[in-house]
């Protein structure tokens, strides 16, 4: 599962408590491998902004506030991935090449979450957008249309 997918409200996240009640009454254990998302190069989100780890931390509260007060807490486990992280990976999949450089820079000051906050700070690394556009599955279906109908 992700969190802080581009449009993503607290009415999704409670969406998965319900889920999650209705899981449980099919299987014993329920288990979730939750990663804040992340966008990449070359993909349809591509230059997406990272949500933030304030928002990806606050709706993985909300998610196991939802599971306690649904009755949940012992058939349902949630195994996060650090939004920090995520935030670190962000970094590294929407930079430049001196991206890399920081990453370097961070590993030789301990390799901890604040080295790496302040190589990205010192290499002057920023978000830089999306670099190419890939076309969504409905676009390439579209023009697939569009060339059958003009053959």
């Amino acid at each position: 599962m992700m969190l802080g997918v581009p449009g993503e409200t607290d009415d999704d996240v409670d969406e998965l408590v319900q889920l999650s009640r209705e899981l449980a009454k099919v299987h014993p254990r329920v288990a979730y491998g939750l990663a804040p998302f992340v966008a990449k190069r070359n993909t349809p989100l591509d230059g997406t902004p990272f949500a933030g780890i304030g928002v990806v931390d606050d709706r993985l509260d909300r998610l196991r506030r939802g599971l306690q007060r649904a009755g949940l807490g012992g058939k349902v486990s949630v195994r996060p991935t650090s939004a920090r992280w995520a935030w670190v990976e962000y970094m590294l999949a929407q930079g430049e090449s001196a991206a890399g450089l920081a990453v370097m820079d961070a590993h030789r000051n301990g390799g901890d979450f604040a080295a790496y906050k302040r190589a990205f700070v010192a290499r002057g690394i920023e978000p830089t957008g999306p670099r190419a556009r890939v076309p969504s599955s409905q676009e390439l279906i579209a023009l697939k249309r569009r060339a059958i109908a003009l053959a």
